[in-house]
């Protein structure tokens, strides 16, 4: 029983490395959404790996994290609109009306891959 348990969390531990290499690699970025703006799509205590892309990869209902001067944490929001001549995208959470308007210098990453609640 003890060598199963063994093996059991040095695989996870195997796991947990390569996935950490793996965001590594990728220069992907973790958050975690402690909000319910987004649900139902992401739920509250998700958690979101982002990766940065140009500006021109950016598409309509991408779901984006940002960093506003005026938060005291970083957003997460769905593009709704692009402007080309000033790179701006605008976003609106799922379970609100207000749209922002974030620059791509305030743009940190598309989502990639969710994790549900765990």
């Amino acid at each position: 029983m003890k060598k199963i348990l063994s093996y059991g969390i040095s695989g996870i531990g195997i796991l947990l490395c390569l996935f950490y290499l793996l965001i590594s690699i990728c220069d992907v970025k973790m958050y975690y959404l402690d909000s319910i703006e987004m649900q139902p799509f992401i739920e509250k205590g998700s958690l979101l790996l982002s990766k940065k892309e140009d500006y021109e990869e950016i598409k309509m209902d991408d779901i984006i994290t940002y960093k506003r001067e005026d938060l005291p944490s970083y957003g997460t929001g769905r593009v709704v609109e692009k402007t080309n001549k000033n790179k701006h995208i605008f976003v609106k959470m799922d379970r609100e009306e207000d749209i922002y308007e974030v620059s791509y210098e305030q743009y940190t990453g598309t989502m990639w891959v969710k994790i549900p609640h765990l």
